[in-house]
């Protein structure tokens, strides 16, 4: 049996890929940049609501000229803790990484969890999806774009459900999961295309 909290989390379904355009755009016609700036990470990387709060500019790497973002060790479980997801260019275009500055309240994501509650009751959505269906949004994606679900696993945060992986394997490269978020993204532009066109 799951867990209270896992199975509640196992009964969120997945947003298209349009009707995260169509929540952006809703955050944006508000003039909500801080939600704007949360659905964008969690569109590109899969990170939770509590890990997006919490990074700043310290969060960012830079290395052989890409850009990693580094989630800090106090994630919620071993598999997210200081993992490195390398930086989608579309992201890094509309969110400056660089700039966020260090939170200032500890309770911005919940803050921003319930704006988001709000905005997606507002515009029709039941309770099967929350904030945390972008994280399954982006997953889906992964996995679409043909991507392992290992290498999707180190990115997203995941532990890994096998022996030989989840506990003998010392995780995938960060070229291996660079080449994975560059497969993830052709797809993602292309679904967000093909919504704005409808």
């Amino acid at each position: 049996t799951w867990p209270k909290q896992l199975k509640e989390k196992q009964s969120y379904v997945p947003f298209e890929v349009s009707e995260v355009v169509w929540l952006r755009a809703a955050a944006m016609s508000k003039g909500d940049i801080t939600l704007v700036r949360f659905i964008d990470i969690a569109q590109y990387t899969g990170t939770r609501l509590a890990k997006i709060a919490q990074i700043s500019q310290d969060s960012v790497v830079t290395k052989n000229n890409v850009m990693r973002l580094q989630v800090k060790e106090d994630a919620k479980t071993d598999a997210s803790s200081n993992r490195l997801v390398p930086v989608a260019a579309t992201l890094n275009q509309r969110v400056d990484l660089a700039a966020i500055p260090v939170p200032s309240k500890d309770d911005e994501g919940q803050a921003v969890g319930k704006r988001f509650g709000r905005l997606k009751s507002k515009l029709g959505f039941g309770s099967l999806k929350v904030f945390h269906s972008i994280r399954k949004t982006a997953t889906t994606v992964f996995e679409q774009a043909g991507v392992s679900e290992g290498t999707t696993a180190d990115i997203v945060g995941h532990e890994k459900g096998n022996i030989t992986y989840g506990l003998y394997s010392g995780g995938t490269s960060l070229d291996q999961r660079k080449t994975a978020v560059d497969a993830f993204e052709t797809l993602m532009l292309r679904k967000e295309t093909e919504a704005s066109s409808k």
